[in-house]
Parts: C-alpha cells; structure tokens; sequence
C-alpha cells in the first residue's frame, strides 16, 4: 500500500492487523513515498520479470529504490536497491555489508544509477544494473542470492548491458552486451555462454 505525498510505503497484515511500514533508509528513518521509485518514475515500485509489481510472488520480499540522499541528511550520496523481507528486516542490495559482500568496494561515491533488472520469483535472487565498481573495479549487471554464503552474497555478471529476461527460479539470466549481443548466466554454475 502507498500512501500519498508524505506517506509511507506499508505492508498490509491481511489477518486485519495494522499497516506496517516498510520503508526504512539507511539511516534508519522512514521514507517518504514520493522517495520511492524506479529509475523510470519517481513514487512507484520497480516491476521486473519474475515477480509482480516490485515484489517476490508471495509478498514476502519487496525490493524499492531510494535515490540519494533521499531518506535523511546523511544517508549515502548514491542511490540505493533494498530489500523489505517477511515484514521485518530491511537488506541494502546494491550497498551490502561486509557480512553480505565481503570484497565489496561501497566506498566509491561515484554516479550509481541502480536499476532492479529482475529476480526470481520467490525473490531469493536479486538482479541489478549499476554504475558503480563493487567488485573487480567494474559496474556491470550484479547478482544479490539471499542464500549465498556469508560474505559472497553479491556477484558480477556482466561488466556492461542490459537484463533481457530472468527465469522464474534465477537460475538463468539472459542479458544483452554494449554490442547487441545476447548471452545466458548460468546463476549455479557461474558460466555465461554467448546465444
């Protein structure tokens, strides 16, 4: 549920409980709903293939996008992906914890123009687009498995291009290159194989 101008984005209890919000900045404080969005228009969830309307298909995961500096004073000067799961923990997708990313460079303050290119549809996997170097020194097409091991949660994919589609399970992801080219990622074996 997203409430007006100055609202914030809720779950909803459909056992008739109250509206929880869910929208919570890396500082801690709620966001406004205008503060919501993808990068194709400002107060809406992200709709990617593999879930429905920015969300895993059972609601239990939701994926949003805050822009920079958009919760508080102080929060992070790049835009970031997170994740609200099972309406009580908020996970910072493309700006993980050492926990989650163990070799993840989140120090660059460079343009990062995050862009949630799908996920599976139980929302386990996460696919996003960034310009910013978490590993290797290279923004690309990045992965975020909540089942990974500590630590190697987020993987690169791809140093350029686009997600053209993700299958329903993540296990294969199929994108374009800056050429036109079209390849698949195999998410469980790590191989990327030219189509």
């Amino acid at each position: 549920n997203e409430s007006g101008e100055g609202g914030t984005l809720e779950e909803e209890d459909t056992s008739g409980g109250p509206p929880v919000p869910v929208g919570v900045g890396p500082s801690g404080n709620l966001c406004p709903a205008a503060t919501y969005s993808s990068p194709g228009g400002t107060g809406s969830l992200n709709t990617f293939p593999g879930g429905t309307g920015g969300m895993s298909a059972d609601g239990s995961v939701v994926f949003f996008y805050v822009p920079a500096e958009g919760c508080s004073p102080g929060d992070p000067s790049v835009g970031e992906l997170f994740a609200r799961v099972e309406e009580s923990r908020t996970v910072a997708i493309s700006e993980p914890s050492k926990e989650d990313c163990s070799a993840c460079d989140t120090s660059s303050s460079g343009e990062a123009n995050q862009i949630i290119d799908g996920a599976s549809a139980d929302g386990s996997k996460v696919f996003f687009s960034t310009t910013q170097p978490l590993l290797d020194g290279a923004g690309g097409i990045y992965e975020y498995d909540f089942d990974a091991p500590a630590g190697e949660k987020v993987r690169l994919i791809g140093r350029e291009g686009s997600v053209v589609r993700v299958s329903e399970d993540g296990s294969h992801v199929y994108f374009t290159s800056g050429a036109g080219n079209l390849y698949v990622y195999d998410t469980e074996t790590g191989a990327t194989a030219f189509i």
